[in-house]
């Protein structure tokens, strides 16, 4: 593997690197990008993998060029996306200038792209600009690539399993629940509304927070069972929590350390059965089994009573194998050797002596008011998700290895610079939640 590659975070081989462009060649040829292979084409190829060459100098890419095709498609994707709805609310109402440049054209008539047969996965839910709304919605600090491989990882590497979990896990996004929309809403939606609700009362109650890294520098989500009971809140809301919950967990992660997992840690010191919630519990493993695989890097169980063994046993069949291999059960100074001291709560024999705090939503905690500097970040964004599609594309037609290497140097480095992008837009586009007031999150890269 080539230092450039490695720089990048880069270590797949070559048969997982054509099951990456075969999946992704599904998404762009439903969601009507210039892809230019039928589904005959995608699922038998031919596809090559990347390969420096030695005998030809590397040189970097220019920006690729975008067909007007891309353009048209994106821009009906980007239309509905909030930070363009930010956007528009500011330029499109006499308030400053109008938006004058490709990525205005938001009504164009794109249904003469749309392929009339697409991978089945995509057959059950009619619009597939929905499904591409909600795919890049998601591209935040982390790359579409790490997503993308990991439904390929907990679907054993069966390309159509794959693909539709992952169009499956976006459609439950988009009509579920709505995740975007939970994120960047967070808590203070819910404190403006009604302060007194009982999810603001669980967010108080502080048992259920993150903390600290582990050893493998994963970010921890430690839950303290013994102080859940059911009653604290009713399961709509807390499911809601726990999506929040999980979606900010994302935010932690840091591609360019490769700390793309986190663990999640259950303290079951002084657990009883009235703490037993086998509703959340479930809700819980379908998320991590389904619409976030591969998100948790390691569970970890500590303390445990006799008396759960018998609950596990009912857990552990809702499980994906996967997860359950990466289930841990730790008792008393057990836990240090997977998280260090300063991480671990002195009640536990550690040294950290954090206590969850809420701190109420401020005006502070409210979006940045939109001016030129956003002007300039979602400009920015529209260009390099636009370059990423084009540069994407010409890495999956690659005619040589070579071409297909120094596309993928240029599309990583484009998924680095939409990272980048992200973190800056964030404070316009998601209201600062119960960790950014905490100063708990460092969004970075």
């Amino acid at each position: 593997m080539s230092k450039r590659l490695k720089q990048l975070n880069w270590n797949l081989d070559g048969r997982t690197e054509i099951l990456l462009k075969q999946l992704t060649a599904y998404i762009f040829h439903a969601l009507g990008f210039d892809i230019d292979f039928n589904l005959q084409q995608i699922k038998y190829g031919p596809f090559l993998s990347s390969k420096f060459n030695k005998a030809e100098a590397y040189q970097e890419l220019p920006p690729p060029f975008v067909k007007d095709q891309n353009i048209l498609v994106f821009n009906k994707i980007l239309s509905s996306l909030s930070y363009t709805k930010l956007y528009k609310a500011k330029y499109n109402n006499g308030d400053g200038d109008d938006v004058d440049d490709d990525t205005s054209v938001f009504n164009d008539d794109i249904e003469r792209f749309i392929p009339l047969r697409s991978h089945s996965s995509f057959e059950k839910y009619g619009n597939n600009i929905d499904i591409g709304k909600v795919l890049f919605a998601s591209l935040k600090n982390i790359y579409v690539d790490t997503v993308l491989l990991r439904f390929l990882i907990v679907n054993k590497y069966n390309l159509d399993k794959a693909l539709t979990s992952y169009i499956d896990s976006l459609n439950w996004k988009s009509k579920k629940f709505n995740v975007d929309k939970i994120l960047n809403g967070g808590d203070e939606i819910i404190f403006r509304k009604d302060r007194s609700c009982k999810m603001i009362d669980l967010l108080k109650l502080g048992y259920i927070y993150f903390r600290g890294v582990d050893k493998s520098d994963r970010v921890v989500f430690r839950i303290e069972v013994r102080r859940h009971f059911r009653s604290n809140c009713s399961d709509k809301d807390l499911e809601r929590i726990v999506i929040l919950l999980i979606e900010t967990g994302i935010l932690f992660l840091k591609e360019s350390k490769k700390a793309t997992k986190a663990t999640m840690l259950f303290d079951m010191t002084g657990f009883t059965l009235a703490n037993a919630d086998l509703h959340i519990v479930k809700f819980l493993a379908y998320q991590f089994n389904n619409n976030y695989p591969e998100f948790l890097g390691m569970i970890i169980i500590h303390n445990a009573p006799k008396i759960f063994y018998a609950i596990w046993k009912i857990i552990k069949g809702w499980l994906d194998p996967i997860l359950v291999e990466k289930v841990r059960f730790t008792y008393d100074a057990e836990l240090k050797e997977l998280i260090d001291d300063k991480y671990i709560p002195i009640e536990l024999g550690g040294e950290d002596n954090y206590k969850a705090n809420y701190i109420e939503p401020s005006k502070k905690s409210s979006l940045k008011p939109i001016d030129n500097r956003f002007k300039k970040l979602y400009h920015q964004r529209c260009t390099l998700t636009l370059q990423f599609i084009e540069s994407t594309i010409r890495w999956i037609k690659a005619e040589s290895q070579h071409e297909s290497y120094n596309y993928l140097i240029q599309r990583l480095k484009l998924q680095q610079a939409l990272c980048k992008n992200y973190i800056d837009l964030d404070p316009y586009i998601r209201t600062r939640g119960v960790y950014d007031r905490s100063d708990e999150l460092n969004l970075s890269f």
